[in-house]
């Protein structure tokens, strides 16, 4: 049958057509075929403005029954009115089906109840609905769930393929799209679907809220979405939770079965959507939410475009709890109970305790880390230093007291610790937040810094450590330091696994004489303790004085010693020089004179002699004339030339003196 006049219509045939009509303001349109022969085809028509103020649909009414099948395609509905499915209402059973398909557009559409653009029942297994090609449902609105689609199913399946939800608003759940699954029902979002800028006004999901029984492997699969710009808002009069799920808000029941993939978001893309409270794009409860994000590897099923490294940890959070429980719940109760879905998928580090070694003898690491906890991974494992504060003046007292009193007490192994509180006394002291002053992760990115190094499994108890060759940062002495763990170098966690929650760094000095060349800073000392600097000062100036006296006393003996032998021997030389000369002057002139003379000329001779030497010393003159003495007796053995004088003595004159006695 093919309809082409202007006319309300009502049909039940085997094959109607509905072509190229335009409907403004017309009561709604009802569609019932049940029979598996039976077919209405929809095809370039447009309804405007059609009210249902009583009924369900404001455009079309269509029930589908016993194989019985319809299709809309190319057909635009805009400003249109029901209780129920304020452009389209459909109930499809016992192998029924219905496709929307081609270029349609439903827009400006409101409903009292569910779904402002469509209301879609799904009952009995074999029911299917497809929504095929370029299908837009554009600013609808609903004053109860689902500003754009309402989907309920019993069984059946129901496929969007490439449609487009936008700027669609509910007052209560699911500002784009409701979905309630129970007993085996599927539904599937693929190929670019899009639900862009849609809001849930006072309630939860912005985009999509999910409500889903796995106890008949009911499921729910995005094979390729886009979520973006979608909001959750709050509202104070509620007597429910409210503001959770900017994306999506998933509710799941108890009876999750891992092994069969009911829930599977690998094609979910997520961008800018806001939540009141919890879950920016993902709020999920579900008793078992460990376990659908331990399911495959690293949250595949969960994530969607979800990055570890990149995405804020607020996107994807839930609560494992029944939504029963959950909705009795207080905003602070939720608070409490919520986790960060990615930490559920990946492994996170528990830090219990960190010592920092000092050892300036160890050239290669002289600040060596020595981390203690567990769900630490090889070759994945981060920490974070940072600063926590200032050192309180009674601490640094408290510390350099300790240290003192450690010395004396552990001299056989030479080293201080540096104890100021405990992690459980940190949690409760507001000045122990991380100030962002000074932060460093460990390795670095560059690869410049060496590799953490893990003993042991992290289901077990391990030791991680690692070494810096650079020390003067960690100025120990007036600083309190702590550290946290994470195995994607993101996320951060430290006390039983927790983010942010810090683990304070403890300090360990080996070779207490070398600290002054790791820190710049001298360690502040206690007043009142210690030997003032200027006494030491002026003891060490003293023992060099000392020193300094008692060398050059040495010295100068030394050398006097060396000196008086020298020039003893030295003026002994020059008397016997000078006695010679004066010795051969005398025998000259003696051979000049006669020898009646001589007697007389050598008396004077003796006389100049002893005259000569009455200067000198009276030790050396008394070893002077014995050597004169000894010299006089000596017989003349040289014979002197003829003297050129006149009154020359003759040859014969001259008489060899008398032999001696």
């Amino acid at each position: 049958m093919l309809i082409t006049s202007q006319s309300d219509f009502y049909a039940s045939a085997e094959t109607i057509y509905l072509l190229n009509r335009d409907y403004t303001s017309q009561p709604t349109l009802y569609i019932n075929e049940n029979q598996p022969t039976n077919e209405y085809i929809i095809t370039n028509c447009t309804f405007t403005n059609s009210r249902n103020q009583l009924g369900n649909g404001g455009a079309l009414n269509i029930q589908l029954t016993n194989g019985g099948s319809a299709s809309a395609k190319n057909v635009t509905i805009s400003d249109c009115q029901a209780i129920n499915g304020g452009a389209i209402y459909a109930e499809i059973r016992s192998l029924g089906k219905l496709i929307i398909e081609g270029s349609c557009l439903i827009s400006n559409c409101t409903s009292q109840q569910n779904g402002g653009g469509i209301n879609c029942i799904i009952l009995d297994i074999g029911s299917t609905v497809d929504i095929i090609g370029s299908v837009t449902i554009y600013n609808c609105s609903s004053s109860g769930n689902a500003g754009g689609l309402y989907v309920s199913m019993n069984s059946g399946l129901f496929q969007c393929n490439n449609m487009y939800v936008q700027e669609c608003k509910s007052l209560n759940n699911g500002g784009g799209i409701y979905i309630d699954i129970i007993n085996g029902g599927e539904l599937i979002l693929d190929n670019g679907c899009q639900l862009i800028q849609c809001i849930s006004e006072q309630g939860n999901g912005g985009a999509i809220y999910i409500d889903i029984d796995f106890e008949q492997q009911s499921q729910f699969k995005i094979k390729d979405a886009l979520i973006q710009s979608c909001e959750a808002k709050y509202n104070s009069q509620s007597n429910s939770p409210t503001g959770y799920g900017g994306g999506i808000f998933l509710v799941g029941s108890v009876n999750f079965d891992v092994s069969q993939r009911l829930l599977d978001f690998h094609g979910l893309k997520t961008n800018g959507n806001l939540a009141s409270y919890n879950g920016q794009s993902l709020y999920v409860v579900m008793a078992k939410i460990d376990s659908w994000c331990k399911q495959g590897n690293y949250g595949e099923y969960v994530k969607g475009n979800y990055s570890n490294s990149k995405s804020s940890l607020g996107e994807l959070q839930g609560i494992a709890t029944s939504f029963g429980t959950f909705s009795k719940m207080t905003i602070q109760q939720i608070s409490a109970l919520t986790q960060h879905l990615q930490l559920l998928w990946s492994q996170s580090a528990v830090v219990t305790k960190v010592s920092a070694i000092i050892n300036q003898n160890n050239i290669d690491a002289p600040l060596l880390f020595i981390i203690e906890g567990h769900g630490m991974i090889s070759g994945q494992f981060y920490v974070k230093l940072f600063e926590i504060r200032d050192k309180t003046e009674e601490e640094i007292e408290q510390d350099m007291n300790d240290n003192k009193q450690s010395l004396y007490n552990n001299n056989q192994n030479n080293s201080i610790k540096s104890s100021i509180k405990t992690n459980s006394q940190l949690k409760n002291d507001k000045n122990s937040y991380h100030c962002n002053e000074f932060e460093l992760i460990w390795p670095d990115n560059d690869g410049t810094g060496s590799q953490i190094a893990i003993d042991g499994s992290p289901q077990g108890q391990q030791t991680a450590s690692f070494g810096m060759k650079d020390a003067k940062w960690y100025n120990y002495q007036k600083k309190l330091y702590g550290i946290l763990g994470s195995n994607d170098g993101v996320t951060f966690t430290g006390v039983k696994g927790k983010i942010n929650k810090t683990v304070l760094l403890q300090t360990q000095i080996e070779k207490e004489t070398h600290l002054d060349q790791i820190v710049d800073e001298q360690p502040i000392k206690p007043k009142g303790t210690g030997i003032p600097t200027w006494v030491i000062i002026l003891i060490i100036l003293i023992i060099l004085l000392l020193v300094c006296v008692i060398i050059t006393n040495g010295l100068y003996y030394f050398f006097r010693w060396w000196n008086s032998n020298e020039q003893r021997i030295k003026r002994i030389k020059s008397d016997f020089a000078e006695f010679k000369n004066q010795h051969e002057n005398n025998k000259q002139q003696l051979l000049q004179y006669p020898d009646t003379n001589k007697e007389q000329f050598s008396g004077k001779l003796l006389k100049g002699s002893s005259f000569l030497f009455k200067a000198k010393s009276q030790k050396q003159s008394l070893q002077h004339q014995s050597e004169i003495d000894q010299l006089q007796k000596k017989e003349p053995y040289q014979k002197f030339p003829p003297s050129p004088i006149p009154n020359q003595i003759p040859e014969s004159a001259i008489q060899t003196p008398p032999p001696k006695d």
